[in-house]
């Protein structure tokens, strides 16, 4: 028995055909509009391979990022279409594990 081979739509396919449905979704969510900085953990700063600190770059030290709410959204089908993937690989090995056994004597 050969095995079909699946790849999932790319992300960038994906999105744009769920958008509105992932839109009415997220809007029943609580929105942040700040997030810790994941450079710096929230703290602000970072050390350097020196051992010194130093102000990070990409929040300017405030420890905070600023999201719009697009870049939330894409965060969300994100998370979401990985999780999808993921459900569909384990269905789909499911069914070949299955189909493996039914054709053993």
């Amino acid at each position: 028995m050969s095995l079909l081979k699946t790849e999932p739509i790319p992300f960038r396919v994906w999105y744009p055909e769920n958008k509105e449905d992932l839109n009415r979704q997220f809007q029943s969510m609580k929105f942040v509009e700040e997030t810790d900085c994941e450079t710096c953990d929230g703290d602000g700063v970072f050390q350097c391979d020196l051992g010194e600190d130093h102000e990070c770059d990409k929040c300017d030290g405030s420890g905070k990022i600023e999201q719009t709410y697009e870049d939330a959204l894409y965060d969300y089908a994100l998370d979401e279409y990985h999780a999808q993937v993921a459900k569909d690989r384990n269905i789909y090995n499911q069914w070949v594990t299955r189909e493996a056994l039914a054709s053993c004597p």
